[in-house]
């Protein structure tokens, strides 16, 4: 699943605010309904519960708000690693004691057009591999900080 595959979802459900009533009139106890036109209102779903209503009917604005938080969070991400010192692929991460002799540990590759890979560097086929073993190319490289006391 991506963000697209969810943008598409919400694009394609009903229009307009959805709202969350009681309906007497109707086995289920609460109605999800999104005004039409002055004249009426199109039902979108029924549910068992008001508190399954209230979700249902928030879904659309909530997703929207988090699917913008998470654009913006890539967005803030990809600027900090822009801001940081990238190495040019002419210069080639160093094996250290806890990789390969022949290996580099894993750093971050710029492959160009905003995709950012994890690799390493083989100094014995003198090419870069992602983590799948694909040889991959970019420009430039960083080194991946070490991760928080504590943290796997």
């Amino acid at each position: 699943m991506n963000t697209d595959e969810i943008k598409a979802r919400l694009e394609a459900a009903t229009e307009g605010k959805w709202d969350n009533s009681t309906n007497e009139r109707s086995e289920h106890p609460s109605v999800i309904y999104t005004d039409i036109d002055d004249e009426g209102s199109l039902i979108v779903a029924e549910c068992r519960t008001v508190e399954d209503g209230d979700f249902i009917a928030h879904a659309p604005t909530d997703i929207k708000w988090l699917l913008e938080e998470v654009e913006e969070t890539k967005a803030r991400a990809f600027r900090n690693l822009i801001r940081d010192p990238w190495i040019s692929v002419k210069e080639k991460p160093q094996p250290t004691e806890k990789t390969h002799p022949k290996q580099s540990p894993l750093v971050w590759l710029n492959c160009g057009h905003g995709e950012i890979q994890q690799v390493y560097y083989d100094h014995y086929n003198k090419v870069w591999f992602n983590r799948n073993g694909a040889r991959v190319n970019g420009t430039h490289w960083m080194p991946i900080p070490p991760l928080p006391e504590g943290k796997k």
